[in-house]
Parts: structure tokens; C-alpha cells; sequence
């Protein structure tokens, strides 16, 4: 991974998080960041802001931990993403463009009614895609050229996923040293600007979100074209065969009951 790529994963969400919270925290405290992190700022200068950079870098890679463990981890869209190749998987199957062999029987067909997981059937885009990025054969050619554009989709993409993470802890930062800091107010002015906060936390959020799930979207849709294509030019000498074990066992077995092709 180069320096702009972890940059963009590891660096950036973690920058988010840190100008989400103080942008939050000047709105509901306006006094507060000025007399602490100001006077710390000039007072600590260069230190300051060299661990600032490496602080954001340890908080960006803690979000994209949570990024990814709710990728594969959670069942609910709106917080793994949109990225899904199962029916990439099922139309090549259906079109006889792939088929995919157990890969302990060797020779035993997985049969149609076997379907991946979200997981599995990324795992098999994936081998199916990097295969063929530096092979010679012509057909090849359209995911060599492709792989640049692809691997910038799906930085961009986890960098998102991260930085909606981040987003969230921001609220939940800003929150909690304003509760710490402060005192309950029932003056007009502090409640609006608790609620111009709580708007424009709200409103961040959500735009992380949506562009979170359009990046992943635009990211699939590249690679699932592609590799269609390129899978479709091969199929001209016959079905493309890869190999793959399922991580159920007990579907493995249903599924591998049948003949061998």
C-alpha cells in the first residue's frame, strides 16, 4: 500500500473525527476551544501538530476496524454497505460462464442450489479478478487496464466506510466533553445552539452514509463489468472453472452430493 492509499484509509478518517469534534464542540461551547486547544496549539506548536497527524492515524485505523468488522460481521445494509456479489455469481452460474468445483473433491461440481455467503462470494470475485491481472492472455488485457481505477473505487470506499464510523464517535465526542465541561443552561441562545449542533452532526452523518454506499456501489459495478467481460471473451473456449470451498460444511456436503462434470 502506498503513502496516498494509506493516507486516504488511515489518515484521513482519523482527521475527520478530529475536525467533526472540534467544529461540534466550538458550536455548543464557543468560549472553550479557544482558552484549551488553541492555547495548547500555540504554546506545544510543531509537537502539536506532529501528534495530532500520528494521533488521527491511530484513531483511523481503530475506525476502520469497526469498519470492517461491521462489514462482514453485521446483517443490516445500512451499516455493512452496499457491496454484494452474490447475484454476480449467481448470473455467471446461470449463463454457464463459471463453474465452481469443490476445491477438496477436486473434480465435484458445486451444484446450482449451493449459494454463497456475502463473504464467500467475494472471495471468489476477488481470486477470479487478481488472476487475471498479470496473465498475458488478450481478454486480460480489460482488468489490467481496469485495476487502477478499481483500486482507487475500493480505497475510496474503505476510507468512507471508516470515516462514517468516525463521523458517529464525533457526535459522541462532542457530546460527552460538553457534558463534562458545562452545565445544563436553559437559556435561549444555548439551545439553539444545541440544536444547530445536533442538526449538523445529523446531517454530516448521513452524508458520510450515502457517500459511503454510492462509492462501494460504483466500486461494484466497475469490477462486476469488467470481470464479466473478461470472463465472457474466455468462455469462448469453454466455462471458466474455479475452485472454492465453502466454510459450511454441512452445505458443502448437500451441495457436493451430485455427479461429477
Amino acid at each position: 500500500m502506498d503513502e496516498a492509499r494509506r493516507f486516504l484509509r488511515y489518515i484521513t478518517p482519523g482527521l475527520v473525527f478530529l475536525v467533526e469534534t472540534l467544529v461540534l464542540i466550538w458550536i455548543l461551547l464557543p468560549n472553550w476551544p479557544q482558552e484549551h486547544i488553541f492555547k495548547l496549539k500555540k504554546d506545544a506548536g510543531i509537537g502539536f501538530i506532529l501528534a495530532t497527524i500520528i494521533g488521527s492515524g491511530g484513531l483511523g485505523f481503530v475506525f476502520s476496524v469497526v469498519h470492517h468488522t461491521l462489514l462482514w460481521g453485521c446483517r443490516w445494509i445500512w451499516l455493512t454497505g452496499p457491496v454484494d456479489h452474490r447475484n454476480l455469481i449467481a448470473r455467471l452460474r446461470s449463463r454457464n460462464i463459471i463453474r465452481i468445483f469443490d476445491i477438496q473433491s477436486g473434480n465435484v461440481m458445486l451444484l446450482d442450489y449451493w449459494t454463497p455467503d456475502k463473504f464467500e462470494a467475494w472471495a471468489i470475485v476477488t481470486a477470479l479478478w487478481h488472476e487475471r491481472i498479470v496473465t498475458s492472455k488478450k481478454n486480460s488485457i480489460k482488468i489490467k487496464s481496469a485495476e487502477p481505477r478499481a483500486d482507487s473505487l475500493s480505497n475510496l470506499y474503505h476510507s468512507l466506510g471508516a470515516a462514517r464510523i468516525a463521523s458517529v464517535f464525533a457526535v459522541i465526542a462532542a457530546l460527552s466533553v460538553a457534558s463534562h465541561v458545562a452545565d445544563f443552561s436553559p437559556d435561549m441562545s444555548d439551545v439553539i445552539r444545541f440544536i444547530i449542533a445536533i442538526m449538523i452532526a445529523t446531517t454530516l452523518v448521513v452524508f458520510h452514509f450515502y457517500a459511503f454506499c454510492r462509492a462501494g456501489l460504483a466500486a461494484q459495478k466497475v469490477i462486476e463489468e469488467v470481470l464479466t467481460d473478461a470472463l465472457v471473451d474466455e468462455t469462448l473456449i469453454g466455462p471458466v472453472k474455479t475452485y472454492f470451498h465453502p466454510t459450511d460444511s454441512d452445505q458443502t456436503n448437500a451441495a457436493t452430493s451430485g455427479r461429477c462434470f
